[in-house]
């Protein structure tokens, strides 16, 4: 009975997120830990490589367009970082000892940023 609800849940939930996009962009967020806020653009210039001599390279013009996702305060610090399939897991100790994960969906395909946004009155409810 449990496994048959669980997957009726997953369903319905792939089923929303497929179904209305910015609204189903909202639960696999929920899902995930993260908030996709913006896409920002980053530019810089870096040293890359060494020429044949040896001596590091002229600075060159380097271009990145990376997703903003704002993660909740209160995880706490990163302790880990693991992988699945396309996604990054990143693990998060509070100052409790609570261990909590957030997901980067497409950690593999796309350049991500991340900020710590400040949360406001965090309420926890066991679920059995």
């Amino acid at each position: 009975m449990r496994n048959k609800m669980f997957l009726v849940f997953a369903l319905g939930l792939t089923a929303g997120w497929l179904s209305f996009g910015g609204g189903g962009q909202a639960i696999a967020q929920a899902i995930t830990g993260l908030w996709s806020s913006h896409s920002m653009h980053e530019s810089y210039r870096i040293s890359i490589g060494v020429d044949p001599t040896g001596k590091p390279r002229t600075d060159e013009k380097v271009a990145e367009i990376r997703v903003q996702y704002n993660l909740p305060m209160h995880y706490g610090n990163l302790i880990g970082v693991t992988g699945h399939g396309g996604a990054g897991v990143l693990w998060y100790q509070d100052s409790s000892g609570i261990i909590r994960n957030a997901i980067i969906p497409d950690a593999a395909s796309s350049l991500s940023r991340i900020e710590y946004t400040a949360t406001k009155r965090l309420e926890i409810e066991p679920l059995r």
